[in-house]
C-alpha cells in the first residue's frame, strides 16, 4: 500500500494515488528539472541583455510551473511504461500502478494531460514565452515519452 501521511494526507483518499503518480507529494526531484532551466536563464540574464524584473519573476515562475508539470508528466507516463518492471524492484513495487491503486490508462490519462497542459501553458501569448523555448519544450516531451524504453 501507497504512503498516505504528509502531504499525501492533504488529498481524499481517491485522489491519493494521482497525486503519487505525478510524485507531488515528493518534491525534492522537481530540482532535476527546475535549476537548470533556472541556471540557464540565469546565464542569459547579462548585464547587456537583462529582463525588466516582472518579467525575470515570470520567466522563474513558469519554469518553476513547466518543470513541475514536466517532471509530474514523466513520472506518470513512466509508472504507465514500468509498471511490470516496478512491481519487481523493492523501491517501485509501491506506486500507484504497480500496487494497483491505480490502471495503466490511468496513468496514461494522467501523462497526456499534464503533456498538453505543459504547452498549452507555454504558447500563452501573454506569458511572452519565446518560440524556440516551446520547440524545445516539445523536443523534451519526447524524450519523456522515449525514456521509459531506454
Amino acid at each position: 500500500m501507497g504512503k498516505s501521511g504528509g502531504i499525501l494526507a492533504l488529498f481524499p483518499a481517491p485522489l491519493r494515488p494521482y497525486v503519487e503518480v505525478t510524485r507531488f507529494h515528493k518534491p525534492a526531484g522537481l530540482a532535476g528539472f527546475w535549476f537548470p532551466y533556472l541556471i540557464g536563464l540565469f546565464f542569459a540574464t547579462t548585464p547587456q541583455n537583462t529582463p525588466p524584473g516582472p518579467l525575470l519573476i515570470q520567466y522563474i515562475i513558469i519554469l518553476l510551473l513547466d518543470g513541475l508539470i514536466l517532471r509530474s508528466f514523466g513520472c506518470a507516463w513512466n509508472d504507465a511504461v514500468d509498471a511490470d518492471v516496478d512491481r519487481q524492484v523493492a523501491r517501485c513495487k509501491g506506486r500507484p500502478v504497480a500496487r494497483g491503486a491505480l490502471t495503466r490508462g490511468a496513468a496514461v490519462t494522467v501523462a497526456v494531460v499534464l503533456g498538453v497542459v505543459r504547452h498549452v501553458i507555454l504558447a500563452v501569448p501573454s506569458l511572452e514565452v519565446p518560440v524556440a523555448a516551446q520547440y524545445h519544450a516539445a523536443i523534451v516531451t519526447v524524450l519523456g515519452l522515449i525514456y521509459p524504453f531506454g
